[in-house]
């Protein structure tokens, strides 16, 4: 179990020493049944914040917090649970902010998703339930490999909904479904400015 609690003018910070400023470290690996509860932390010079497996005897929640310059993933989780993202930046991170495998649901609340390399986030089946959500400008690594805001592959029988979110100026797809195969829902959603199709859309339920 790993619980954290900082505060708002000073976030609990996982970092390289100052010793190692040019270095980088792995992250926290998560196994099956670890659970995670952490409020106002800053996450930085790591591979990943977060790898590993939420099962649905664990649990995993951040909130209130920053993750930036990772140079792999910020959260590169497989769900058969859920998660739960309140309020975080996740900002120049080097691959996709957000990949997520599995079948549970990251639920993903009044956060920003922005200045990433890939994309904003990657869906493998998984579910996602996003609340007051920003993505934008995602895509910024190579310009000659445009990137989706929100990129979902397979889902047969899952869920994704969008409720006042704004995806915009990502380097390719606002939302790439063109591989989703369950159900999509956007509700008061902007999908503006980005540099090819809005929505891409393929054999979705």
């Amino acid at each position: 179990r790993l619980v954290g609690r900082g505060q708002a003018d000073r976030p609990t910070r996982f970092t390289t020493s100052t010793l190692s400023e040019n270095r980088i470290w792995y992250g926290a690996r998560l196994l099956p049944g670890a659970a995670v509860d952490i409020e106002y932390a800053q996450w930085d010079r790591a591979g990943f914040a977060f790898t590993g497996d939420v099962g649905a005897e664990g649990s995993f929640r951040l909130a209130d917090s920053i993750v930036r310059d990772m140079a792999g993933s910020g959260l590169s989780i497989t769900l058969s649970g859920d998660a739960d993202v309140e309020r975080v930046l996740f900002t120049r991170i080097t691959g996709p902010a957000l990949r997520v495998d599995g079948n549970g649901q990251m639920l993903l609340r009044q956060s920003r998703i922005e200045e990433n390399g890939q994309e904003g986030i990657v869906l493998n089946n998984a579910s996602l339930l996003a609340l007051d959500v920003e993505i934008s400008n995602n895509g910024l690594l190579d310009l000659e490999d445009p990137r989706a805001g929100l990129r979902a592959v397979g889902g047969k029988g899952q869920k994704i909904e969008l409720w006042d979110a704004l995806i915009e100026r990502n380097s390719g797809y606002g939302i790439d479904l063109d591989s989703w195969l369950g159900q999509a829902e956007l509700h008061n959603a902007y999908v503006i400015a980005n540099y090819s199709d809005g929505v891409r859309a393929g054999r979705m339920e």
